[in-house]
């Protein structure tokens, strides 16, 4: 019986779609969709909502209802890519950021996602780079559309896309950026530069090349981003021969059991190394920062400090140093640890598997 009434009623929305107003065609349309039901029918309602409603708000209902609808109708989402080459910005824009929520769009999406990285409104292309960055395209396409975009008009935009190739380029190997450093298309140069800077270590030779082309580098953008660059590699230098002379200090007083100061050196260590002073933290900072905030709650834990000095710390540590977590259950498993003021604390036995 209930089975029954749920056909009468799909029969009945299904009957909207064909009569009534527009409003309650989209209603029936909406509701059938987000049940599952979306047929032909169903389709063609959203489809002519989509393309003939200009209203930001209602364009972003439309468009997720088509993308309910494209999990049971391929042509829902077709809609949507058809919809990236609308007259009216508005409709661009609403489509660009739902298929930005598809799981594994096509190669006909994702072309025309890349076509609207050229679209002639701002918005349309930042929720384009948003989009293509969230659904992970690795495509060679990609380098060079975002390349053009680090020189847009848009200030904002040409900082995402640069920030959305220096992802891209992350796993590359030194000498592929290095030789990249010479290509004939600017972005390329300027988001090779900005890659290797935030590298953990350069070789030498990749470094005097960058500081050359402060001077050396024809286009004014491209010379502004070695420059960026140059300051971060030194910022880095400083950063972490600060916080290496930080750690040995800290290790000399730790042997010399003044626990007291050797925490805080250790505390100061770990702040250089994740602080909001420098621009950024590579992974091999966060592991070393770890580390710090680790002997830090250890010193803490000889000083049989409280609780809540050294839970926090420890909390820290394996957040930046994910491996110290085996280190601190094989330390508890021995007779004798540091830590065992702290197994009454279901935090610190939560962090310990016990």
């Amino acid at each position: 019986a209930l089975a029954s009434r749920h056909e009468q009623v799909a029969a009945a929305l299904r009957a909207d779609l064909s009569a009534g107003n527009e409003m309650t065609q989209f209603t029936a349309a909406g509701i059938l969709a987000s049940g599952g039901l979306a047929d032909d029918s169903v389709v063609a309602v959203l489809s002519r909502r989509m393309n003939g409603e200009f209203n930001p708000a209602s364009l972003g209902e439309t468009a997720h209802l088509l993308l309910k609808a494209g999990q049971q109708n391929s042509r829902a989402v077709a809609v949507l890519g058809d919809a990236l080459t609308n007259s009216h910005p508005n409709v661009r824009n609403a489509a660009a950021m739902a298929l930005g929520r598809l799981e594994k769009p096509s190669r006909t999406i994702l072309n025309g996602l890349l076509e609207t990285l050229k679209d002639p409104d701002e918005s349309v292309r930042s929720t384009s780079l948003a989009s293509l960055r969230k659904v992970g395209l690795q495509d060679p396409r990609l380098i060079d559309a975002l390349s053009a975009l680090t020189i847009d008009s848009v200030e904002t935009i040409g900082e995402e896309a640069l920030n959305a190739l220096t992802v891209l380029l992350k796993p590359k190997a030194e000498r592929d950026l290095l030789a990249m450093l010479a290509h004939p298309l600017s972005g390329h140069r300027t988001a090779a530069v900005h890659t290797l800077a935030l590298r953990d270590s350069l070789d030498p030779e990749t470094v005097q090349k960058i500081e050359r082309m402060k001077s050396g580098e024809e286009r004014p953008w491209v010379r502004l981003a070695a420059w960026e660059a140059g300051m971060l590699i030194r910022e880095r230098h400083y950063k972490l021969s600060t916080a290496d002379r930080l750690r040995q200090r800290a290790d000399s007083l730790f042997q010399a059991a003044d626990y007291a100061a050797a925490g805080q050196f250790y505390a100061r260590a770990a702040g250089i190394l994740t602080g909001q002073e420098y621009r950024y933290t590579t992974r091999s900072d966060s592991l070393q920062a770890g580390l710090a905030s680790f002997q830090e709650a250890r010193c803490a834990a000889r000083l049989e400090q409280g609780n809540r000095a050294i839970i926090p710390g420890l909390q820290q540590a394996l957040r930046l140093n994910p491996p110290l977590g085996d280190t601190l259950r094989a330390e508890t498993g021995r007779p004798g640890h540091d830590w065992g003021k702290l197994l009454d604390a279901p935090a610190f036995r939560e962090m310990v598997g016990k």
